[in-house]
């Protein structure tokens, strides 16, 4: 999933000195919940024998954080806990992770070291063949054999080519003999693509299928033949979702069979997001106003509450600047009308801006002499910190490896919200479909745009 691989990276970004950052991963079991919680007592008594004092104190810290953690954890889900919790020296501050894995965790691990022990996540976010659809695009010409997995980007596992003789309309007492050599010709064609079938989608070692489901598609009767065919597995024959008529083969065919498909695969991750971008593009074409496009208007409908689902890009490089907002009237020294108290009180507030412009954004808050800066942070390391728990909005991170997710990443700047009633921005619409490009002239062509809504 993009928000577990979101993590992975902050959690690869974060780096600690000695033995200073504490990883933990929990199987999803009481007995296991509460080994690792005695486990984590013992570590702490433990490291008392580390020689450097500010070493010994940073792991206690993370330990005891863990700890709590573990003791506060009246039941454990099905998957398991995976923590982390550590000093980050570029930070300059302890930071923590709590996550519910998307695959079960298998075994206990208790790792400390410079970084964090993300080795089990990564393998755990790689594309599950048991989720995936196998397609078949069978043609006259060859066959390509395709997996379709969560990222919603085919990936080709084999691609084969044959040369099948024509009928023959004519050649008076010739002709009989060519007809037969054309139907063998197909025949052990049809039966060869049966046994690359065989060999691609099932796995003989452990006597099951490779992925969860197939889909057979070409432009002629070929595949159903192959669909048909004695000797295809009935493990794969009783998986076939569906045998697509398309109009072409190879990779172009590919195409066609997954956009044909794709109402019989409404179940999968990367459907789900289609849709959701589709949705949006929808409400774009129909100018409906219930959505929004940009940082500014979008950061506006999360605290209006306006928003309903946040849509990020997963690369995005939109900055949000955390600043302190005096309620004193610097210029005048006088305490302003939102307090009638007369010490100095804060308000947090804050600003987004692109890559690009953050330096003319930073100038500007500089200028404000109300405004103290706090933090600069990513704005899709602060949404995932920020949007369900302070504002109640569904945050959705978008992979940009599919050709609608690489549109709404440079036609849209990557940030947009699906809004629960029609937004009006109080200072009015702004385009920002080039804000998160730098230097670079990749904003959409009124093409792209036409073929988005098309």
């Amino acid at each position: 999933p993009a928000e577990i691989r979101r993590l992975i990276k902050e959690l690869e970004k974060a780096q600690g000195r000695g033995t200073t950052m504490v990883s933990v991963y929990v199987p999803g079991k009481q007995a296991q919940l509460n080994r690792m919680t005695k486990k984590i007592s013992e570590e702490y008594g433990i490291a008392s024998n580390i020689k450097s004092k500010e070493t010994m104190q940073l792991v206690r810290d993370a330990l005891r954080s863990i700890g709590q953690v573990l003791k506060g954890t009246k039941s454990i889900g099905k998957n398991g806990l995976a923590l982390f919790c550590g000093y980050d020296v570029a930070r300059g501050k302890q930071v923590s992770f709590e996550l519910s894995p998307p695959k079960p965790i298998r075994s206990p691990i208790y790792s400390c070291g410079p970084n964090f022990e993300v080795r089990p996540l990564t393998k755990m976010c790689n594309s599950d063949p048991q989720n995936a659809i196998g397609f078949a695009v069978i043609g006259g010409e060859g066959t390509l054999f395709a997996v379709l997995g969560d990222s919603g980007v085919p990936e080709t596992v084999k691609t084969t080519s044959v040369r099948l003789p024509k009928k023959q309309s004519k050649g008076g007492q010739s002709a009989p003999p060519s007809n037969v050599s054309v139907f063998n010709a197909r025949k052990a064609y049809v039966t060869k693509t049966v046994e690359e079938l065989n060999s691609l989608f099932f796995d003989h070692k452990v006597n099951k299928t490779k992925y969860k489901r197939f889909v057979f598609a070409g432009p002629g009767p070929l595949k159903d033949k192959v669909a048909e065919h004695p000797k295809l597995l009935s493990a794969i024959k009783n998986k076939v979702l569906k045998v697509i008529s398309v109009a072409y083969a190879f990779e172009a065919g590919l195409k066609e069979a997954i956009r044909k498909s794709e109402s019989l695969l409404h179940d999968s991750q990367g459907f789900w997001k289609k849709q959701l971008l589709q949705k949006l593009f929808n409400q774009i074409a129909a100018d409906t106003n219930c959505y929004t496009l940009g940082s500014t208007d979008t950061f506006e409908a999360l605290e209006s509450g306006c928003a309903e689902t946040l849509l990020l890009a997963e690369d995005g490089k939109y900055k949000t600047v955390i600043c302190e907002k005096s309620l004193v009237d610097i210029a005048e020294g006088k305490i302003s009308s939102e307090t009638e108290e007369k010490s100095v009180q804060t308000s947090v507030v804050f600003h987004t801006a692109s890559q690009r412009d953050l330096r003319a954004k930073l100038k500007e808050i500089e200028e404000d002499k109300s405004l103290v800066v706090r933090e600069i942070t990513s704005f899709v390391d602060w949404a995932w910190e920020n949007a369900e728990k302070e504002h109640g909005v569904k945050l959705v991170l978008l992979g940009c490896k599919t050709p609608l997710g690489v549109q709404f990443a440079k036609g849209f700047g990557g940030i947009a919200a699906l809004t629960r009633y029609p937004f009006h921005s109080s200072a009015g619409y702004e385009n920002t479909a080039q804000d998160d490009v730098e230097d670079s002239s990749s904003s959409s062509s009124d093409d792209d745009i036409a073929d988005i809504f098309g």
